[in-house]
């Protein structure tokens, strides 16, 4: 009976994590021509509504986006945005900062 108990414990959690996994993997196809960082974020939370993403307007006013890509994880959308800038981001669970 313990065994049991233990392997559906185990079942359960790997279910749980491919899913979990599979939200996170979802693509973003985003196309700006220089817009702001205001919309990024909002082309971001249309593709990945339940992410919570933080950052300060002031800071960001003046950097402009021209961005065109499909198909591509979140992380590699911030990568070719902040590259080339001193920014840094950083996604932590749903959160990006």
């Amino acid at each position: 009976m313990k065994y049991i108990f233990v392997f559906y414990s185990v079942a359960f959690l790997l279910v749980s994590s491919q899913l979990l996994a599979q939200t996170h993997d979802e693509k973003l196809s985003i196309q700006l021509n220089n817009r702001t960082i205001e919309d990024l974020v909002n082309s971001i939370k249309k593709s990945k509504p339940d992410y919570q993403i933080y950052y300060q307007k002031l800071v960001f006013d003046s950097l402009r986006v021209t961005i065109a890509v499909e198909d591509v994880s979140l992380n590699d959308v911030l990568d070719k945005v902040f590259s080339g800038t001193d920014f840094h981001y950083a996604v932590f669970e749903r959160n990006v900062f």
